[in-house]
C-alpha cells in the first residue's frame, strides 16, 4: 500500500523523511529507495547515521528544494530533524504528505500543500481510502493546471497564426 502511494507521488522526485533510530521507519525506506532505484525514480533520504553537520542540513535542503513531494513518516515519534524538514518543504511550497501515527504527532500545520494521513493500524483500508482521496484531490488539481496550460499554449499559437495571416 505504501509502495502504491510513493510510486504514484514519484513522477517526478520525492524526499522522504523519517525518524532516526526507527528501525521499522528507516527499513521501509531504504526499501522504498531500492526500489525507487530500480526504477529510476528519484527519492531522496536525509542522513539519519549522524548528528547532521551544517554542510548535510544544506544537503538535505537542497534535495528538498529539487523535489515536487515530501513525504514524512511519523508512526516512531516525530524527531526535531523531520520537524524541521517538513517545516521547511512547507516553506518552500512542497507538497508535503505525512503518514503519522496520533499516539506521536497530531497535524497543526495547515497549509494548501499538507496533507496528513493517519495510519490505521487496524484499518489499513482506511489509511489507504485516505490515499486514494489524496491523490485524486492532486490528479484534479493537476489537470485542471494542464488544462489552463493547453489553453494558453492554444491561444497563443492563435495569436502566432492571426499574426502570420497579418503579415501576408
Amino acid at each position: 500500500m505504501l509502495l502504491s502511494f510513493i510510486f504514484a507521488c514519484m513522477k517526478q522526485s520525492v524526499f522522504l523523511t523519517y525518524n532516526r533510530g526507527s528501525d521499522w521507519e528507516e527499513s521501509t525506506a531504504m526499501r522504498l529507495q531500492t526500489l525507487a532505484n530500480l526504477y529510476k525514480l528519484n527519492l531522496y533520504l536525509p542522513y539519519r547515521d549522524l548528528e547532521p553537520s551544517q554542510m548535510m542540513i544544506r544537503q538535505i535542503q537542497e534535495w528538498i528544494k529539487k523535489s515536487n513531494t515530501v513525504i514524512g513518516l511519523l508512526l516512531d515519534g516525530n524527531s526535531q530533524w523531520v520537524l524541521q524538514e517538513i517545516e521547511f518543504a512547507i516553506a518552500n511550497n512542497k507538497t508535503v504528505i505525512v503518514i503519522y501515527d496520533d499516539k506521536n504527532f497530531s497535524p497543526t500545520a495547515i497549509h494548501e500543500n499538507f496533507y496528513p494521513i493517519k495510519y490505521n493500524e487496524e484499518n489499513s483500508d482506511e489509511t489507504l481510502h485516505q490515499i486514494i482521496l489524496f491523490l485524486n484531490r492532486r490528479e484534479h488539481k493537476l489537470q485542471k493546471k494542464l488544462d489552463a496550460e493547453k489553453t494558453l499554449l492554444t491561444v497563443g499559437l492563435g495569436l502566432l497564426a492571426a499574426w502570420g495571416l497579418s503579415k501576408v
